[in-house]
């Protein structure tokens, strides 16, 4: 029978480990009691090239030791609107407890919130918790070693460390590339079947890298990535690549004999020259003819079948993708013109969010730049600027300035988030999903005419911008 100091010792083992594990990883753990100290709480200390498999889901648990401490403060630091709602907080602690998922499965955050809206009843969501009031200690450290075992970086926020380091961990990780993942332009399928990925070590360190296949300009590279999620997001565009490389000549027939090309090429001048008109469409007649592509190409017979069945929709696409840039532009003219014009002073502020709306939905190489699914919906959303424009000088100024209460703030929080993810490098479906659901906010408040493809309200659109990254 063990002692009680082995059974106490093996409890504290634990519950607070020596090793993280995260999925494969496994990372030393150093505790340290010193308020006040960068390195107060728990360090995970972390190869720089182990950066981007580590999850920050994984980072939010801790140790088994502190998810008591880290519940209650997280009730604590609870709007007093929802924090009355779990007292006494000791036994709300315990009720949550209850409720997690096993140890580090999912984020902590979303457990812990989704716990507490089941048991009061009122939603609770991640960003309820104010992160300014979570002590440090409660927030995993990283300390990062580079290559040579020097610390690179040190901190508690792992999204900040892998977009400091981000260059040092491809270059480290470049390094461990497998020569056969490892090539410059592709010209064709004649690499091997591509596995989704293969493993890898570094300083005794197992990891794994990701072969896939990248768009770089018009030329295509085969490469292992660090990340699976990126390789998996590059994969279908160094497809799409490929297969315009080996269609070539097709692709060139196809646009060569568009009806309206030339007048076209004369309507794109605001947003781009003839070449780069030709060169849009071109592109995106490929990726319509080819997506969506199937998870299970990655060897050269899928590729091939695929790349088959694609080039039989070449044609079909073209004309179908002609038609509707045509009148893209044609709408986008003629609303330009009316825009311009000179308007009394009382119609300015409308007359500026209109043409603020068309600027962002008709940019300089919209073809490129507009998701494929929401290139359709452009003439009618031009539509909904157009009925806006006719009822405001109809006598309509009263209930226009009503609407652009209700729509300049969200717009001016859109643009601001979009400024501010575009200076940090950050991809969000969710302020994507929010800036097209505005759109069609926009219809149900100016054009109910027109009507818009989903329902929505404010209250919607409020739901989808606590999903919005803020850091």
């Amino acid at each position: 029978m063990a002692s009680p100091v082995s059974q106490l010792r093996e409890v504290l083992q634990k519950q607070f480990p020596d090793v993280l594990h995260a999925g494969e990883l496994k990372l030393p753990l150093e505790y340290h009691f010193e308020p006040g100290e960068p390195h107060d709480g728990v360090t995970a200390v972390v190869p720089v090239n182990v950066l981007p498999q580590l999850s920050i889901a994984r980072a939010e648990w801790l140790v088994p030791g502190l998810v008591r401490p880290k519940i209650d403060t997280l009730i604590r630091s609870l709007p007093k609107r929802l924090r009355t709602l779990f007292v006494p907080v000791n036994q709300a602690v315990e009720e949550v407890v209850r409720r997690l998922p096993p140890f580090g499965v999912g984020s902590f955050l979303d457990a812990v919130a989704g716990s507490l809206w089941k048991i009061s009843g009122e939603p609770v969501r991640r960003d309820d918790f104010q992160a300014e009031n979570i002590p440090p200690n409660l927030l995993l450290n990283f300390r990062v070693l580079d290559a040579g075992g020097a610390v690179a970086a040190e901190g508690r926020d792992l999204g900040e460390l892998r977009l400091k380091l981000g260059q040092q961990v491809r270059e480290q990780f470049s390094a461990l590339a497998d020569p056969r993942f490892t090539r410059d332009d592709v010209r064709g399928w004649d690499f091997g079947d591509l596995p989704t990925r293969v493993e890898v070590e570094q300083h005794g360190a197992k990891l794994y890298g990701f072969p896939t296949l990248i768009e770089n300009d018009q030329k295509v590279q085969l490469r292992l990535l660090d990340d699976q999620q990126v390789a998996a997001t590059m994969m279908p565009f160094g497809l799409r690549r490929l297969f315009m490389i080996e269609m070539g000549r097709e692709l060139k027939n196809t646009l060569r004999d568009l009806p309206g090309l030339e007048q076209m090429r004369l309507a794109y001048r605001p947003y781009g020259t003839g070449d780069e008109l030709v060169i849009d469409l071109t592109e995106l007649t490929a990726t319509r003819a080819f997506f969506p592509v199937p998870d299970a190409v990655r060897t050269k017979d899928s590729f091939v079948a695929h790349a088959h069945a694609a080039w039989g929709r070449l044609y079909e696409t073209s004309r179908a993708l002609g038609k509707l840039t045509a009148e893209i532009l044609e709408r986008a003219r003629v609303l330009t013109s009316l825009l311009t014009r000179t308007y009394p002073p009382l119609l300015v502020d409308s007359i500026d969010d209109m043409r603020g709306q068309l600027a962002g939905l008709v940019p300089k190489r919209f073809l490129s730049t507009t998701p494929g699914d929401k290139l359709e919906q452009l003439p009618r959303y031009l539509r909904g600027i157009e009925a806006r424009l006719a009822k405001l000088q109809n006598a309509g100024l009263s209930k226009d300035l009503s609407g652009l209460q209700v729509v300049r703030p969200l717009q001016r929080q859109l643009d601001d988030m979009m400024r501010r993810h575009a200076q940090r490098g950050i991809i969000d479906p969710a302020l994507a999903e929010y800036r097209w659901m505005l759109e069609e906010f926009r219809i149900s408040v100016f054009a109910q005419e027109i009507k818009t493809v989903v329902p929505v309200s404010a209250q919607k659109l409020d739901a989808v911008w606590k999903r919005v990254r803020t850091s």
